[in-house]
Parts: structure tokens; C-alpha cells; sequence
């Protein structure tokens, strides 16, 4: 099985090219699994869970708010499945073997989760 360290794996053998590809990779992780991704999800999270308090309030119902309602819990979904990201790659930076038991484990069903909720919501509108 080939790993994100081997450098034929893409039948790329200058090790100087696999070199730069590989630096850009993991800082493109390290920012966005350790920067962008708790940012905006913790914002995101706060938010979609504010819409549900407001909407799930009596005065609050109505076809409309219903189909908001449902639309935030589908979004929050993703978001929390999407911010799992952060955790695995803060692990990359402390213990890589235990991160890849993680990422191994986690990742199908993560990936899963996060592309069927905007799907769902999608085929809502």
C-alpha cells in the first residue's frame, strides 16, 4: 500500500519535485486543519445552533422557519463532521502513526457524513 511519503507515487522519481509537492502539502494541511477549519466551523457551529434555539421557539413556526430549521441541522451536521479534521491533524503534529490509525478509522465515515448533508440540503431547495 503506497503512503503520502513514497515518492513513486504518482510515478514522480525526481525526489527534488516530490520534495517540493510534499512541503506544500503539509503546510496546505497544517493551515487549513489548524487554522481555517476550527475557525470557521467553531463560528459556523455557534451560529447553526442559534438558528435552531430561535427557530425551534413556538412563535417561530411557520413552512419557512420549518424548512430553515431543517436546513441549519443539516449544516451543522457537516460542520461537525468537518471540524473532526482538526483534531486528526493536530495529532499529525504529535504522533503520526497514531494519526493514521485515526484518519483511517474516522475518515470513511466522516467523508461520508460531510458530502450526503449538503447533498440533503441541496435537494431541499
Amino acid at each position: 500500500m503506497s503512503s503520502l511519503h513514497d515518492p513513486n507515487l504518482h510515478g514522480n522519481t525526481s525526489s527534488n519535485s516530490y520534495h517540493q509537492y510534499e512541503t506544500f502539502y503539509l503546510r496546505a494541511r497544517f493551515i487549513t486543519g489548524l487554522v481555517f477549519y476550527p475557525i470557521i466551523c467553531v463560528f459556523g457551529i455557534t451560529g447553526h445552533i442559534m438558528s435552531i434555539i430561535v427557530m425551534s421557539q413556538r412563535q417561530m413556526r411557520s413552512s419557512t422557519n420549518t424548512f430553515l430549521f431543517a436546513l441549519s441541522i443539516s449544516d451543522l451536521i457537516k460542520l461537525i463532521f468537518d471540524f473532526l479534521y482538526f483534531p486528526v491533524t493536530l495529532l499529525f503534529q504529535i504522533d503520526i502513526p497514531a494519526a493514521q490509525k485515526a484518519h483511517g478509522m474516522l475518515y470513511p465515515y466522516a467523508h461520508y457524513v460531510s458530502n450526503a448533508s449538503p447533498c440533503i440540503s441541496a435537494w431541499g431547495l
